[in-house]
């Protein structure tokens, strides 16, 4: 799986392609801590978590809606970078999506997410 970050103040847009460019704009976050240690600790909160699986949910469904090659997730704007993930990495994504559906028992959603793989590997 490749999870690009990358400094948003480095990021040079391509603007040779012909292809139409449809964005939907990453969602801004802001990290505060007391101890810059403690950040890797969010990936243990669950409400974290699952904040950031739903999100990412909701970009990759936009992103295979509107036929997009990457998406980008998130921008941590107090360190200036932004989340994006390339249209190979979004099945392996969403089957970690699908784990934590199958976990809290929505089994409707897992269904959503299970048509979405097959919608995407049928392309």
């Amino acid at each position: 799986m490749n999870l690009s970050i990358y400094n948003i103040y480095d990021y040079n847009i391509d603007m040779g392609s012909s292809r139409k460019i449809k964005s939907r704009p990453a969602i801004e976050i802001e990290l505060t801590y007391d101890d810059v240690e403690l950040i890797p600790n969010l990936i243990e909160e669950e409400s974290f978590t699952e904040h950031i699986l739903t999100e990412t949910y909701d970009s990759i469904s936009y992103a295979v809606e509107n036929n997009l090659d990457k998406i980008d997730l998130f921008n941590i704007v107090n360190l200036g970078y932004n989340v994006s993930i390339k249209k190979d990495d979004y099945i392996p994504i969403l089957n970690n999506i699908l784990k934590m559906y199958e976990k809290k028992e929505d089994y409707l959603e897992c269904a959503t997410v299970k048509n979405l793989i097959q919608y995407i590997e049928n392309e």
